[in-house]
């Protein structure tokens, strides 16, 4: 490789230089996107561990001649725990019986309804399905947030998942509470399981394209510099 380095004009050389470069821009883009994944990974994995049972994208009967979807249905020590993920960013300013929360970003203040009312109609139909067991349910923030003045109840971020994993493995479900989560699972439907937003994730997939298009281009390049 030396002496055929040493026997190249100045243009072949540049021309290697380059398809160098294009190698590590598609590299450092496709690390980007296995990065991610393995970052959603861990994050399914400790959300998976907030529960001794758990039920992913299903529908339910909710008890009023309807139907509704639920994102992930936990069997915990306190009973049955309904999460939904939610992907916000900057300063969180809300409580769990504050009608409208507000979101700072950049000295920029955006309103929005207190999405922990979304989970009125979904643990209504929980309990109609577990009413002999207390039903609560949690969103989990998953974007690059915080609440300054305080975190809802209702709210979790990704760095308070160890701790409820900490609480629920030194309790232990009962077998009523097992058999009715059996049935429960029994009467549910499935639907497509929709991995955790994280940022970026819009462009995830334009930069795997890209990171294979450039590698494959530079490695085509590099092998007709070699042959020729």
């Amino acid at each position: 490789m030396k002496q055929w380095l040493t026997e190249q004009n100045i243009e072949s050389l540049m021309s290697l230089g380059i398809a160098g470069l294009i190698i590590i821009f598609g590299l450092y883009l496709l690390y980007t996107v296995i990065k991610q994944n393995i970052l959603r990974h861990s994050i399914e994995t400790k959300v998976s561990q907030l529960g001794f049972k758990q039920l992913k994208d299903i529908i339910i009967d909710d008890g009023m001649d309807g139907k509704i979807q639920i994102e992930r249905v936990f069997l915990t020590a306190k009973g049955i725990l309904a999460l939904s993920s939610n992907f916000l960013t900057g300063n969180i300013f809300g409580d769990d019986r504050i009608d409208t929360w507000a979101q700072v970003i950049d000295k920029r203040t955006y309103r929005f309804p207190n999405p922990l009312y979304n989970f009125e109609h979904t643990l209504a139909a929980l309990k109609h399905h577990f009413n002999d067991l207390p039903v609560y349910g949690k969103i989990l923030f998953v974007g690059d947030c915080s609440f300054p003045t305080g975190q809802p109840m209702g709210a979790l971020l990704i760095d308070d998942l160890e701790k409820h994993q900490h609480q629920i493995e030194t309790n232990e479900i009962d077998e009523h509470s097992k058999e009715l989560w059996d049935k429960f699972a029994q009467t549910c439907e499935h639907t497509r399981h929709k991995k955790i937003e994280l940022p970026g994730d819009k462009q995830l997939n334009r930069r795997l394209t890209i990171s294979i298009a450039l590698l494959t281009l530079a490695g085509l390049w590099i092998s007709l510099l070699i042959t020729n």
